[in-house]
């Protein structure tokens, strides 16, 4: 009876996979996504293993160095929306030519630290796809155990270390929480509704801080074991080098799909969840004339460019009312 390490040292032999290990390297946006959406990244990511794991402290950079502006329609206050992740977030799910609502709201905390995770991941068909790259990765590290290819079990916990080091900085980096003292490109616009403190909390100050010199010790670290272990991919068995393309590729589409079923944003505590349907508008004074009639200020608009004036707007209104008092 052959054993399963000498099977795997002639299977596929036909087959050269020397740069098998390239496809870590890959520079794919998945894990940075999910660490938006998220707003953090939990332990359990450690075994979600998919191109693009030397890049992920590069999340704040989805928002493509936009910062669009927002208002408050009860207060006249203008101000730009700073957080990356949220600002990635309205790009995807804004419309051009339409009205976004949203809602922010806080996030109920679980007493238990696995129901908080399951929380982060999303609804139902999310966690399902989210834990299959889990069991995924389990199943691949356990058959290269089996057939005893030493060397790909090396490169399997490396990149495991790897991104073990991200989640720790991600985790150091969130205590960027200025938001402003407590209170009680395209055109695509949003609406967002919900207490001041929430709306604060998604829209105002960083989303993660800048790294300090631990981190960047860390994460120069993670990089260095992903690029080493797409080195010495090479030197495992041949059937080691195909697992781990396979693997690759299998949790790349399942986190793909995770994050694609994923229609909220968490951030703070809070969550960010769409609120009916757009609204479409063949231009934009129509969708500022609205928004004025019932907002409680006015000069908001002027700030925001979306009027020319706000005391034309005010003639017009007093128009419209005298119109319809003579109708009636």
């Amino acid at each position: 009876m052959v054993s399963p390490h000498v099977w795997a040292q002639h299977a596929a032999s036909g087959v050269a996979l020397d740069a098998a290990g390239l496809i870590a390297l890959a520079e794919l946006k998945i894990i940075l996504r999910r660490t938006a959406i998220s707003g953090t990244a939990t332990f359990v990511d450690a075994l979600v293993l998919c191109p693009g794991i030397h890049g992920q402290q590069d999340a704040t950079s989805l928002n493509g160095g936009e910062y669009p502006m927002t208002a408050n329609i009860t207060t006249n206050y203008v101000f730009r929306v700073e957080n990356q992740a949220t600002v990635a977030y309205l790009q995807s799910v804004g419309k051009t030519g339409h009205l976004t609502s949203l809602l922010v709201s806080p996030v109920l905390q679980p007493n238990l630290r696995f129901q908080r995770i399951v929380q982060l991941i999303g609804p139902p068909s999310a966690q399902a796809t989210y834990f299959a790259t889990v069991i995924t990765t389990i199943s691949a590290f356990s058959f290269v155990v089996v057939i005893k290819d030493y060397w790909t079990m090396g490169i399997f916990l490396m990149l495991i270390v790897a991104r073990l080091l991200n989640v720790v900085i991600i985790h150091g980096r969130r205590d960027a929480n200025w938001h402003g003292t407590k209170e009680s490109g395209q055109d695509r616009w949003i609406s967002m509704r919900g207490y001041v403190d929430d709306l604060k909390a998604v829209t105002s100050g960083q989303w993660l801080r800048e790294l300090n010199t631990a981190e960047s010790l860390m994460e120069g670290l993670a990089i260095v074991l992903v690029y080493l272990s797409a080195a010495l991919a090479s030197n495992g068995t041949q059937v080691g080098k195909v697992v781990i393309l396979v693997l690759f590729m299998a949790n790349a589409g399942l986190l793909t799909t995770s994050n694609g079923l994923i229609k909220s944003l968490y951030m703070k505590d809070r969550v960010v969840s769409l609120s009916g349907l757009r609204k479409p508008y063949s231009r934009r004074l129509d969708l500022a004339h609205e928004l004025l009639h019932r907002a409680p200020e006015k000069d908001w608009a002027l700030k925001l460019g979306l009027v020319n004036s706000v005391d034309g707007f005010l003639d017009l209104e007093r128009s419209e009312k005298t119109v319809s008092a003579v109708q009636t």
